[in-house]
């Protein structure tokens, strides 16, 4: 009797009824789902100070626009020197920088119902909830499905993982740490501060700030993407590379459609996401090397024969 193929071996002490599989789903997912519920009231008794974080780059936005405001009122007042500095600031000791406060930007976000400061900060709990409950989830659902698995294939889905996460939580970063108030500030300044009063909500803020986060996330799962097409064969290197213009185009049109209609916001998208492609390209190319010099060395040898 013939010896069984090596990577069926590895399935012998994993081999489980459909029983002892639902058990031991339910085991994994218990032990995830707990996870979640204790990070989410971690994230609860925590909120204010986890609040402060997220609404960090609201407050760096609404500091460098009335920085911005300052300037622009000094330049005003020394262009025409009739104009009184008290039309703008608060005294006219030219130490004093306060404006009046129909010149500046409220730093703190407004609520215009009743419970939406408690839904934000459930949303707050919950974001924080996934970021560290999330993790122990995928783990418990890895330590399922990776018994089914031959060894190459859990060695293939160990090599993308760890990467990708790294870049999803890069692109949160960029997108909630640099992009969003740029964007904020490019809108904020779109229109004379004297002439319309801004305040920014506390719902369309979490709402932009998940909206930009989570897409510059994804975006930056582009070259693990990449990579994970040419090494199944389903696109070749090549064929990337032929396309790498219509993908430049693409980058302008997606920055435009997730950024306010400036051509900063929209280059400071397709900037990263282009330099991401070409990243792909690179760690695309020792794969596609070595394919070539197997075939050649397959070549070779039925020429021999």
């Amino acid at each position: 009797m013939a010896d069984p193929d090596p990577e069926e071996r590895a399935f012998e002490s994993t081999r489980m009824s459909l029983a002892e599989h639902l058990v031991e789903l339910r085991k994994r997912l218990f032990r995830g789902v707990l996870a979640l519920i204790v990070a989410f009231f971690v994230g609860w008794a925590y909120y204010e100070p986890l609040s402060e974080i997220l609404l960090s780059p609201l407050r760096a936005t609404t500091s460098f626009i009335d920085s911005a405001q300052v300037k622009r009122y000094e330049e005003v007042l020394a262009a025409d020197p009739t104009i009184p500095r008290t039309r703008y600031f608060r005294t006219s000791d030219a130490e004093d920088k306060r404006l009046w406060a129909e010149f500046t930007i409220e730093q703190r976000p407004i609520v215009t119902g009743i419970g939406e400061g408690f839904f934000f900060s459930m949303r707050v709990s919950l974001a924080f909830a996934l970021a560290a409950g999330g993790p122990v989830l995928l783990y418990q659902l890895w330590q399922f499905i990776a018994a089914g698995l031959y060894p190459r294939e859990r060695r293939l889905v160990l090599s993308y993982f760890p990467i990708s996460v790294l870049l999803f939580a890069s692109g949160v970063v960029f997108g909630a740490m640099y992009l969003l108030p740029f964007c904020m500030q490019q809108l904020a300044l779109a229109f004379p501060t004297e002439m319309v009063g801004a305040q920014f909500t506390l719902e369309e803020y979490w709402s932009f700030f998940a909206t930009l986060s989570l897409a510059l996330g994804a975006v930056f799962q582009l070259p693990v993407i990449m990579h994970a097409l040419v090494h199944v064969d389903l696109v070749s290197r090549q064929a990337f590379a032929r396309y790498r213009g219509h993908f430049v185009l693409f980058t302008l049109v997606f920055g435009g459609i997730i950024t306010p209609p400036d051509p900063y916001s929209q280059f400071l998208v397709a900037v990263p996401m282009i330099l991401l492609y070409e990243v792909g390209l690179l760690a695309a190319w020792p794969l596609t090397r070595r394919r070539e010099r197997e075939a050649r060395q397959r070549e070779r040898e039925q020429d021999a024969r």
